[in-house]
C-alpha cells in the first residue's frame, strides 16, 4: 500500500485548516492577535512553513476571499489540499500584517515564514488565484517550495536529518516487496504525517517509483 496523497489527506492529525480563515468570514470579525501566535507556534512545533495573508480591507473582498479559501479546502481535488496540510495557512488584516510580518511601505500581501519564525519570501497575490484551484496550486505551491523546489528541498533535508531510525526505515519501505511491509510502514508515517509532510512531499515529487 503506497502512502498516496488521499491517505495522508485522511488523517485527522493532517487536515487542512487556515488560522483566521473563521474571523474572516464573520459579520463582524474581530482580529485579535492571539490566533497568529498560535500560528506560529504550530509553524515552530511541526516544522512548516508558513503562509501569511493579507486579507482585503473592505466587506466584499473579504467575503470573496474567504469564500474562495473555504471552497479550495472543501474541493476533492488533492493538490491545494496537500499544500495546505504542508504549510500553516494564516489570514491577517492589513493592521496585524503591520505589526507582525509587514515591512513599512509595503504593498506586497502575501509572506512565506519560516518554522523559526523568520520572513523568507513576499509577493503580491490577487483573489482569483484562489478561485481556481488549478492557479491556486501553481502560485502558491511555487511560493512555498521555490521556483524550482530549493525551498522544499531544503526543508525536506532538515527534517530528515532528523528522523528516527524507524521513520527513515519506514520511508524507505514505501516501495517493499511484500504489501505487508508496505502496509506497515504506510502506517507509520501517517501517524508522523504532520511533523514531516514536507518531506512526505518531497519524496512524492522526487520519486520514479509509484510506490
Amino acid at each position: 500500500m503506497m502512502l498516496s496523497r488521499r491517505v495522508f489527506l485522511a488523517g485527522a492529525a493532517s487536515a487542512p485548516f487556515i488560522y483566521g480563515l473563521r474571523e474572516l468570514l464573520s459579520q463582524e470579525p474581530k482580529w485579535e492577535p492571539d490566533w497568529y501566535a498560535l500560528a506560529r507556534g504550530r509553524m515552530k512545533e511541526t516544522g512548516r512553513f508558513g503562509v501569511v495573508l493579507v486579507v482585503p480591507d473592505d466587506k466584499a473582498g473579504r467575503e470573496r476571499l474567504g469564500n474562495a479559501l473555504q471552497a479550495l479546502i472543501e474541493d476533492e481535488a488533492e493538490g491545494p489540499r496537500e499544500l495546505f496540510c504542508e504549510a500553516v495557512f494564516v489570514c491577517v488584516t492589513p493592521e496585524i500584517a503591520r505589526a507582525c510580518v509587514r515591512e513599512a511601505g509595503e504593498r506586497e500581501n502575501r509572506f512565506l515564514i519560516s518554522p523559526e519564525g523568520k520572513r523568507l519570501a513576499a509577493s503580491k497575490y490577487q483573489i482569483a488565484l484562489l478561485e481556481d484551484p488549478g492557479w491556486f496550486l501553481k502560485s502558491f505551491g511555487e511560493f512555498v517550495h521555490g521556483d524550482k523546489g530549493e525551498r522544499l528541498k531544503e526543508r525536506a533535508g532538515a527534517i530528515r536529518a532528523g528522523l528516527g531510525e524507524d521513520v527513515k526505515r519506514a520511508l524507505s519501505s514505501l516501495d517493499a516487496d511484500t504489501v505487508e511491509e508496505r502496509d506497515e510502514a504506510s502506517a507509520l508515517l501517517q501517524t508522523e504525517a504532520e511533523k514531516i509532510a514536507p518531506l512526505l512531499v518531497e519524496t512524492r515529487v522526487t520519486s520514479s517509483n509509484e510506490e
